[in-house]
């Protein structure tokens, strides 16, 4: 069972307790009276969330206003859309000879993985993964890049970065030139910018 305490102004504690660990979920296995997850506070229970209704039951008065908020429909869709949208996929690089990253942000959880392959096969020559990291908002971001300084560039288009997360479709970006974002652009960009300042 997952135990989760918090304290609130150092007197009051709020719990969180709940018998499902999404990692080992087996759809084929579950039955709703397996499942339990309630909210307590100060040792008292306060919500516990009524599976097939889909909705919570307030335990106290003073959780009323909490349940009013947890039920409503609007927050629940956005919930859902905010954990299942799939993060954006970017393909960077540094300079035209340096790798060529490839980076997701935006995901939750952070149980995904992300690696190129070449022709529909998954590679790991040249390929350096990075580690998961948590952005402000609490999805997480993370990286993986391919050295292709030994392949031609007509090669290019035979290679795709991969995204997967857990009960996801996987998302799929092709090597393409030009998609990818680099310094190069920025740097032409402001040498022309300057140049049309000092001219004027």
């Amino acid at each position: 069972m997952l135990k989760v305490l918090v304290h609130i102004k150092r007197v009051k504690i709020f719990e969180h307790l709940s018998d499902l660990h999404l990692s080992d979920l087996h759809l084929s296995d579950l039955h709703l009276s397996d499942l339990h997850l309630s909210y307590g506070y100060d040792g008292e229970d306060f919500l516990t969330l009524n599976l097939e209704t889909e909705s919570w039951i307030a335990s106290k008065q003073q959780a009323f206003i909490t349940k009013t908020r947890w039920d409503d429909k609007a927050q629940i869709a956005f919930y859902e859309n905010y954990y299942t949208t799939l993060p954006s996929v970017s393909l960077l690089q540094k300079t035209s000879s340096s790798s060529v990253t490839c980076h997701a942000t935006g995901f939750y959880p952070n149980r995904a993985e992300m690696f190129w392959r070449k022709d529909g096969e998954e590679i790991h020559d040249g390929v350096l993964k990075g580690e998961i990291v948590p952005n402000n908002d609490g999805t997480f971001q993370m990286t993986v890049d391919i050295d292709l300084s030994s392949a031609p560039s007509e090669d290019w288009t035979k290679y795709e970065c991969v995204f997967q997360l857990s009960g996801e479709k996987d998302l799929f970006t092709k090597l393409e030139k030009a998609k990818i974002r680099n310094n190069d652009d920025f740097i032409i960009h402001f040498i022309c910018c300057f140049s049309c300042f000092i001219y004027f």
